[in-house]
């Protein structure tokens, strides 16, 4: 299992030690309504799920002049990642931070798993953008399949099985 990051800033240096489970638990409130509209149980979420991913740390929190501002949760089972949730405060959307984000675990995990998947939700053509992107940039092997959920809504669904020399 590879060591996970649960601060990532964007200034110089970060002075001020901060609490990973208030800033967690704060970005969770937040967000909501993110999460229920991609068709996760939001209570179900917080009283089954969000203990697990905080004890296993398995959330990559994102900072900006001390304050936090998004997060991803990252799943790893059997050298198979899978980036579960994302989500950035409404304020700093569309600023690039997500991919940052994103790229900062690639960097992270790389080398430690040979299978990443994600759903994108298809309407959210920001992310499909800066997802294929990051594939890009890191030269990455990868299929994209369109799935519908149990509700309805259309997802792109990458699995990127390698890295490309």
């Amino acid at each position: 299992m590879f060591q996970r990051c649960n601060q990532l800033s964007f200034e110089k240096k970060l002075t001020n030690p901060y609490n990973y489970s208030k800033d967690f638990d704060e970005l969770i409130k937040k967000s909501r309504k993110d999460l229920i509209s991609n068709e996760i149980d939001y209570n179900s979420f917080v009283s089954n799920q969000l203990p697990i991913i905080k004890e296993k740390k398995s959330a990559i929190i994102l900072y900006k002049d001390h304050s936090a501002i998004g997060y991803e949760i990252i799943l790893i089972k059997n050298k198979e990642a899978s980036v579960s949730f994302s989500y950035i405060i409404p304020e700093e959307r569309g600023k690039g931070y997500s991919a940052h984000l994103r790229s900062f675990f690639i960097k992270k995990i790389q080398n430690e798993v040979d299978k990443l998947s994600c759903m994108i939700k298809k309407s959210n053509s920001a992310s499909i953008k800066s997802f294929n992107k990051l594939l890009r940039q890191y030269n990455c092997f990868y299929e994209v399949k369109t799935v519908r959920s149990a509700k309805g809504e259309i997802y792109e669904k990458y699995v990127v099985s390698k890295r490309l020399h």
